[in-house]
């Protein structure tokens, strides 16, 4: 069974990674993203999420993994950006920069713990 696990990167912050996705949400997700990127087979893999943001990391056998930002329910939103490809170790700061420019309004805590993830513990 999943649980929500806090992200120790962000630890003292809002910051939350939901990992894997609890199956009753799971389905709702992958249908407010499939629908949104036009894959049906898309699958969401990680939710990071503060206050209404949320980051979605999708997966498809059309397409390459990527991230989407949502600043309110992914059910009633479209994506406000997206985000995709692989990011070195020196490029937190930039990173946190690009979300906060691309991704309007999105927490700071948020924008932060996306930029530290993709830089230091996602795998490529």
């Amino acid at each position: 069974m999943a649980a929500l696990l806090p992200f120790s990167v962000c630890a003292g912050s809002s910051c939350k990674e939901i990992g894997p996705v609890v199956p009753e949400v799971h389905g709702d997700l992958d249908q407010a993203v499939a629908g949104a990127l036009k894959q049906p087979d898309a699958t969401v893999r990680q939710v990071f999420r503060s206050g209404t943001w949320r980051i979605l990391y999708v997966t498809s056998t059309q397409a390459d993994g990527a991230y989407l930002f949502y600043a309110a329910s992914p059910s009633l939103t479209p994506p406000v950006t997206m985000w995709a490809g692989a990011a070195r170790h020196d490029e937190t700061a930039a990173i946190e920069r690009w979300v906060q420019k691309n991704a309007f309004g999105i927490p700071p805590d948020l924008a932060k713990c996306f930029a530290i993830y993709v830089t230091t513990h996602r795998s490529m």
